[in-house]
């Protein structure tokens, strides 16, 4: 009798503990500035968002200045806060981000209803739409013409999600990374890429003498917001304020120049704040 005492005993711990799932309480802003160190999760594999320069080995790009310059907002005169900056991609990002890995994501990431079920977002910092990016020799004129074709996109982005729905005919290879959907475009292994137009923009620039083109979509509106820990309101706030400050200040159309080569457009990142697709 002892002994089935013990093994239900033993069994409800068993049940009890693996039923409990472990909260991190992510950081404050006041434990930010006064350990001084802001951990922002980037992507390094997306030009010119964020990616390793491979002539110094540096994580550089747009976004990557972005959490520099919310950095420097944290900082006072007596206490800087230094972005340390950890790389992440589509899958990982989100479960760095609620293990308290990182302190925000600044990565690319697609604000949508059901991402906003498990994290905050910030009013969108850059707004894109979708597009298609295939060789310049390519007889793809149009969407519609990747049927039967192979598409390649990130495993999961959203961007692979909306094309499979209005585009179901066409053949959909998901990779690891950006670099790897490139590198299958130009080796001809597959006949396109499709992700935000931001993104595939960084990589025509790569190209020369017409090498790529791309193909507009009637895809919705991409945004891009800040990610951030459901439970971490007052993080939330303190970084709506700095998108807010550099919009008005011009840091923001400085950043946006410096990397996209043109003047960043009114409807980029507007105020008073909206969100915007999803």
């Amino acid at each position: 009798m002892k002994k089935i005492l013990i093994g239900i005993s033993a069994l409800l711990i068993l049940v009890l503990t693996t039923g409990c799932t472990e909260v991190t309480e992510p950081r404050s802003v006041s434990s930010i500035k006064n350990e001084g160190i802001l951990v922002v999760g980037v992507r390094t594999d997306t030009v010119p968002f964020g990616y390793k320069d491979p002539e110094d080995d540096t994580i550089k790009g747009f976004e990557i200045d972005l959490a520099h310059k919310l950095a420097e907002y944290l900082s006072t005169p007596n206490q800087p806060v230094t972005a340390k900056v950890t790389e992440v991609n589509a899958k990982t990002r989100v479960k760095l981000l609620q293990d308290g890995a990182v302190d925000l994501l600044i990565a690319t990431m697609t604000d949508t209803k059901e991402r906003r079920k498990e994290i905050r977002f910030s009013t969108p910092y850059f707004r894109s739409n979708q597009s298609i990016l295939v060789l310049g020799s390519s007889n793809i004129k149009t969407p519609k013409d990747t049927s039967g074709k192979l598409v390649a996109t990130l495993k999961g982005a959203v961007s692979g999600i909306n094309f499979a729905k209005k585009y179901p005919l066409a053949d959909l290879l998901y990779f690891e990374n950006y670099p790897d959907t490139f590198t299958a475009l130009r080796a001809k292994r597959v006949h396109a890429i499709t992700t935000d137009r931001g993104v595939l923009l960084g990589m025509k620039a790569q190209g020369q003498n017409g090498e790529f083109r791309l193909i507009e979509g009637d895809f919705t509106e991409e945004c891009y917001g800040i990610g951030i820990a459901k439970q971490n309101k007052e993080l939330a706030k303190t970084v709506e304020k700095f998108l807010q400050t550099i919009w008005q200040n011009g840091t923001y159309q400085r950043l946006y120049k410096k990397w996209f080569k043109v003047e960043a457009a009114k409807n980029v990142m507007p105020f008073p704040l909206k969100k915007c697709g999803g």
